[in-house]
């Protein structure tokens, strides 16, 4: 999905934001360990679009590409600690250095549009 949205919509970010979105969801399961990879990189790409289109003084777009962005890093470092506990690579060392990766990600989006509220709340929690 991410690939025929990167073939056919690259210049549609508002669908490749939301596409990262829903797939977020679905990269919490084991069976697809490189879904987070996969939706970061859609993402990466929303934000290039945006800056190809000449909108990327557009404050609620970048906010919201920052925003779903932390959420991804969250997920990673929560992985990193379960892949800790379980005998991974992960270490509490690699999961703070990720969170302090995503709460920079979260005020980066709020300082893009004050009245995201999924940035305000990234950073609280």
């Amino acid at each position: 999905l991410t690939k025929a949205t990167e073939r056919y919509e690259s210049k549609n970010v508002k669908l490749m934001v939301v596409t990262a979105q829903l797939l977020t969801c679905c990269a919490l399961e084991p069976r697809h360990p490189g879904a987070l990879e996969a939706v970061a990189g859609l993402l990466d790409k929303a934000m290039v679009a945006l800056r190809a289109a000449g909108n990327a003084n557009d404050g609620s777009e970048v906010s919201t590409i920052s925003c779903e962005i932390a959420k991804i890093q969250v997920l990673r470092a929560h992985q990193a600690v379960g892949g800790a506990l379980r005998g991974g690579l992960g270490s509490q060392a690699d999961r703070e250095t990720i969170l302090g990766d995503a709460m920079g990600s979260f005020r980066l989006a709020a300082a893009q549009d004050p009245s995201n509220l999924a940035a305000l709340h990234g950073m609280i929690q």
